[in-house]
């Protein structure tokens, strides 16, 4: 398995007025990808999913889409079945890390055991828009069970309703005030609605402000660009010289009960926090209008990228082929964006106020928990 790790190495500043100082080693599958050069992309289309054991359906719905469309072997139709598989992935994503961070704050590990049916759910719709059929391998055969499907949505809508939100998901999305969703949070008993209680008891909703410039609407043939054109963008990628970020926020920051939210609790771990609740309740209405999620670029007859919003950000997979021979491939995932020597997470930390090196840990902790929900990492403090 390759997933992204994160190694923070935090030095704190003895002056209030001064930042602490911030490093970041890190261990990302753009390394992974340079080693598919010479192989043939149906093997690597096969490999993908099974390399990465955190959204290892939205890697390989990437992968496979960016190569379909080269080898003009393209059908929305099974895009649009992939994209229910990875919606279900997400989906996943955000109840488990939601569940994880109350069993870290609130010290109740029971509460991952109403998780055990969401670990079913990308199986479950793989099985019902495949059959036994691999999803991700090239030209993978469909065969969609419409009538599975609907229940297969139906399940995922009631789980949310009666573990998360309390209500019926298109009742909570409709919240845009923050009399609204305080007043939600006080008549639910469900653990996201009791953590938002917890952070605002500690007093930590407002961690890990920062400024933000959303990664939306930039050209896909741009960024491809930018990966093979400049060696250190992969590193450090910024536009405009403008540190960019990804994610829940990020595709949420013009949402009313954002808004209102940032006015009075700022962008931090709060804010985050529901912005990732506001695309969990939206993911059963957007099964149902069977979107497709995966966009690929053809830069030319033997290249192109592919891209996709995934629970932790935008994930980019830039191809080119001979014949069917891989002569380059670039991975640029989410936590390019969000985990480089300048990004929101540096600023984030730095910004940190001096106490102890418990509390810095631990809030440092929480601030990276709340800007990427999948990612693995360790924090020091010397």
């Amino acid at each position: 398995m390759m997933d992204t790790h994160i190694l923070i190495d935090i030095h704190p500043s003895s002056k209030q007025d001064q930042p602490h100082d911030v490093r970041l080693q890190t261990k990302l599958p753009a390394q992974l990808a340079s080693g598919f050069k010479g192989l043939n992309i149906e093997d690597v289309t096969k490999r993908i999913p099974l390399i990465f054991s955190i959204c290892g359906a939205a890697q390989g719905y990437c992968a496979v889409d960016a190569a379909e469309h080269l080898l003009q072997k393209n059908n929305p139709e099974r895009s649009q079945a992939r994209s229910l598989i990875v919606l279900a992935e997400q989906a996943k994503e955000y109840i488990l890390r939601n569940l994880m961070e109350w069993a870290e704050l609130g010290s109740d590990q029971a509460a991952l055991k109403s998780f055990a049916p969401v670990t079913q759910w990308r199986k479950q719709f793989a099985n019902a828009t495949f059959a036994q059929t691999a999803p991700f391998h090239l030209d993978a055969l469909l065969h969609f069970n419409s009538e599975k499907v609907k229940q297969e949505i139906e399940a995922v809508e009631t789980y949310l309703h009666k573990h998360v939100f309390n209500q019926p998901t298109e009742e909570w999305v409709k919240m845009t005030t923050c009399e609204d969703f305080f007043q939600w949070m006080e008549r639910s008993k469900t653990i996201p609605a009791q953590l938002v209680k917890l952070l605002l008891r500690k007093k930590t909703a407002t961690l890990g402000q920062t400024q933000i410039s959303p990664l939306n609407g930039v050209a896909s043939d741009v960024i491809y660009h930018k990966i093979f054109d400049d060696t250190d963008f992969p590193n450090k990628p910024k536009l405009d010289q403008k540190t960019a970020e990804t994610g829940a926020l990020a595709r949420q920051i013009n949402h009313p009960l954002i808004t209102a939210l940032a006015q009075e609790f700022g962008n931090g771990v709060l804010t985050r926090y529901v912005a990732r609740l506001i695309e969990l309740a939206h993911i059963p209405s957007r099964m149902r209008k069977q979107e497709r999620l995966c966009q690929t670029t053809q830069i030319s007859n033997d290249s192109a990228i592919s891209t996709l919003e995934t629970a932790r950000g935008r994930l980019y997979h830039a191809l080119c082929l001979e014949g069917e021979a891989v002569t380059d491939y670039q991975i640029l995932s989410p936590s390019q964006w969000n985990f480089h020597p300048s990004s929101i997470a540096v600023e984030s930390l730095q910004k940190l106020a001096y106490t102890d090196e418990q509390t810095i840990k631990k809030q440092a902790e929480m601030i990276i928990r709340a800007i990427d929900p999948c990612v693995g990492f360790e924090v020091r403090v010397h």
